[in-house]
């Protein structure tokens, strides 16, 4: 069997992001495994784990290299959103349309401030959720008081995405 190329992952996974979340795709073992909280908030389903790393979809940033700064994540995810053709701005609190959600960016950092990790929370139709690997998205029921305002998450965007 063929192994599909780099392009044929990006064109699957831009017809899936174009289209409303299927929950139901997280039924599927492989999905959850393969899957993380950055292919939950651009709306994938599809089984490329390595790919689902931020930078990793427009090509620019190598699966095995830290990233450096904030801003180098944050114009690296702008860079994925360009690439699959989502609308990608900051939110500013306005009324969102029908092919609208909010994600959040949230970044943990070692205490000599490099970056250690991020995590991404998805609000659409009146409802936060978030996935962690391995495991179906979950609803998160009060984002207020949610472990994600306090160390070692930093806040670091929240930005509205259009399909």
């Amino acid at each position: 069997m063929r192994e599909i190329t780099f392009a044929e992952k990006i064109s699957r996974i831009r017809e899936q992001v174009h289209q409303d979340l299927d929950f139901s795709a997280y039924d599927s073992t492989e999905c959850r495994n393969t899957t993380n909280c950055f292919s939950h908030a651009i709306g994938a389903t599809a089984s490329f784990d390595q790919i689902y790393r931020i930078g990793a979809i427009s090509g620019i940033k190598p699966i095995n290299e830290k990233y450096f700064s904030t801003e180098e994540v944050k114009k690296l995810l702008s860079k994925d959103m360009e690439t699959l053709g989502l609308g990608f701005e900051p939110y500013k609190h306005d009324s969102l349309k029908e092919n609208e959600y909010v994600i959040v960016l949230l970044i943990q950092r070692y205490s000599d401030g490099r970056i250690h990790d991020y995590h991404f929370l998805r609000y659409e139709r009146g409802v936060w959720t978030e996935k962690w690997r391995y495991s179906r998205p979950m609803v998160i029921d009060d984002i207020s008081r949610t472990k994600y305002r306090s160390f070692p998450w930093e806040w670091s965007g929240e930005y509205k995405i259009t399909r």
